[in-house]
């Protein structure tokens, strides 16, 4: 890093080879990042490179994808130009859209077949929106100590039926655990459950664009006030989650963000405020508010809906018609911005600083789902993008997050933690914070070894 934080050159390996064996070379890497950025690839993660010169002009369409900072200095050495000053940014290279493209590869849609990439294993089957196998890749750098030759990627949506098949042989690792199991499998299989807090939020959503919300921030708030977290995470999820008061998981190096006062105060306190907001917006028991609460088909989720409306029947009397899809068709649904009143919704951090939470909340994000537009709150995100001091860059991202909870344009309910199960025949299984949890780091206990291969 040099130019006061706004450079970056890499040296690539020179043993780094693709699948078919041809060399990883920077300029893989200029064209991967050129391509992400292009406004006709439509990249999820696009803005995450939003850091890099030039990036926000080829994003909005104004330069072309050759604008961007980055260039191949020679075929190992990757150079990347910032605008300003990122300290978080060599934690966004580890996310996808930062990989390098091969010279020439496909980019039709398919199975997969044929696909060259440059990981520790290559992909030999995929089932769109299913299954999926890999191999292991003879051409990656580290090839030799890569254990585990196959890996089957099992897509299972509910996580009892994953848990049936772990039980019954069929998986060696799980993804997650039934919350109704948490408990009994603590007790009786404490060496096979995995449990770690993430810097991961799950959170309701306030449709902003029309009422009853919209001009309605009192409203809001008294939804917001009247969820029992404590008892959503003790009570119903049971599996280590956190009661969220707040957007931005705790865990981010020196970072303070703010919270709501009220955390502390008692349930009752909490409901009579909730009472009276509801009263002075024009609601009551002969004229209820009625939403529709649309949510992702996941047990877990589904649980938390039913006790969250079940908390605003009770304190408030609201009448809330929980909705659940099927993934894809949530995410077709919440589009339709007329269908739903409030949205179950989370995130879970790209890399590890509070700017990563806030920034879906700028304008024009593409997971502001609330619609959430505060031209001061946009002022000190400008302001923290651009801030050299690391100290005094977070002491903006914070004052950012506290007109966010003032607004109650979200209602922040838990943080997550990942749980799984491990069969005991698997070693080199760690949770990660991220989350990213590598295959290439597996192996099989050697009894194990020769009947996998």
């Amino acid at each position: 890093m040099t130019d006061g934080g706004t450079r970056y050159e890499f040296r690539l390996r020179a043993s780094a080879r693709w699948s078919d064996g041809q060399p990883v070379t920077a300029g893989d890497f200029v064209r991967g990042l050129r391509r992400a950025v292009d406004p006709a690839t439509h990249a999820p993660g696009a803005s995450l490179l939003a850091a890099v010169r030039g990036a926000p002009d080829v994003l909005a369409g104004r330069s072309p994808p050759t604008a961007l900072g980055v260039s191949e200095l020679d075929p190992h050495t990757l150079r990347i130009d910032l605008a300003g000053p990122a300290p978080y940014f060599p934690s966004i290279l580890a996310n996808a859209v930062a990989y390098p493209e091969r010279a020439g590869a496909d980019r039709r849609p398919g199975n997969g077949e044929g696909l060259v990439s440059n990981g520790a294993y290559r992909l030999v089957k995929w089932v769109p929106g299913g299954d999926l196998t890999l191999e292991r890749n003879p051409e990656y750098w580290d090839a030799a100590n890569v254990a585990v030759p196959r890996i089957d990627y099992v897509a299972i949506a509910d996580s009892n039926a994953e848990y049936a098949r772990y039980r019954a042989g069929e998986l060696d690792m799980t993804s997650t655990v039934p919350a109704a199991q948490f408990a009994q499998l603590r007790r009786e299989r404490p060496g096979e459950l995995q449990v770690r807090p993430q810097l991961a939020v799950v959170y309701y959503v306030f449709n902003l664009s029309r009422p009853p919300f919209r001009d309605a921030p009192g409203l809001r708030e008294a939804l917001s006030l009247a969820i029992d977290r404590q008892r959503i995470t003790d009570g119903i999820l049971a599996a280590g989650q956190v009661p969220a008061y707040s957007f931005v998981p705790p865990g981010i190096q020196g970072y303070e963000g703010p919270d709501y006062a009220w955390r502390t105060e008692s349930a009752e306190s909490r409901a009579a405020r909730a009472r009276a907001l509801y009263a002075a917006a024009g609601y009551s028991a002969t004229r209820p508010l009625r939403l529709r609460l649309l949510c992702p088909e996941d047990d877990r989720l589904r649980k938390v809906a039913l006790a969250v409306s079940a908390m605003w029947r009770a304190v408030l009397g609201v009448e809330a018609t929980p909705v659940y899809l099927e993934y894809r068709s949530f995410l077709a649904a919440r589009e339709q911005r007329g269908d739903w009143d409030v949205l179950s919704h989370g995130w879970n951090a790209d890399y590890p600083d509070p700017g990563n939470f806030l920034g879906i909340f700028n304008r024009g994000s593409a997971q502001n789902d609330a619609r959430f537009a505060d031209p001061e709150f946009e002022r000190r995100m400008a302001a923290a993008a651009t801030e050299a001091d690391g100290a005094q860059r977070l002491a903006l991202l914070a004052s950012a997050e506290r007109r966010l909870l003032d607004a109650y344009a979200i209602a922040p309910l838990y943080y997550a933690v990942s749980a799984r199960l491990v069969n005991p025949r698997v070693d080199g299984a760690v949770l990660a914070p991220m989350n990213h949890n590598y295959s290439k780091y597996l192996s099989l206990r050697s009894d194990e070894r020769k009947a996998a291969r």
